[in-house]
């Protein structure tokens, strides 16, 4: 038995499988024209500035400010949450386990509330 084409579906998978490969090159071609267009019109200032110029032809300059976020909260809950697990792990004699657990959550805690703290103080100033 042989096996033949079905109504030309070989010539349509063909068809198919080019215009996937197609839309492909299109696809990466425009993220590569989006990524040149950016770095063309986009610079950023040592003041945390960022000054972008419009592809009107007039040459259109934006400046906006960036605020940098501060994360002291989160870095003081996982300093503070090592340290005292630590900590509960050296001073716990029977279970060591338990006392960095407690040791870890106490600290973490502790931690976050002093980065809320020092959060507080740079938003105000």
């Amino acid at each position: 038995m042989e096996k033949s084409d079905t109504v030309g579906l070989a010539a349509f998978r063909a068809q198919q499988q080019a215009r996937y490969e197609d839309s492909l090159k299109n696809v990466g071609a425009a993220r590569e024209r989006e990524r040149r267009r950016a770095r063309a019109t986009t610079t950023y200032a040592s003041s945390g500035t960022r000054s972008s110029y419009a592809a009107s032809g007039y040459g259109a300059n934006t400046t906006t400010t960036t605020k940098k976020k501060s994360h002291a909260a989160r870095n003081g809950a996982l300093i503070g949450a090592g340290a005292g697990a630590l900590t509960g792990a050296l001073v716990t004699k029977k279970n060591r386990g338990v006392g960095a657990l407690i040791g870890g959550v106490a600290g973490g805690a502790a931690g976050y509330g002093v980065g809320k703290i020092v959060e507080k103080k740079k938003e105000n100033q």
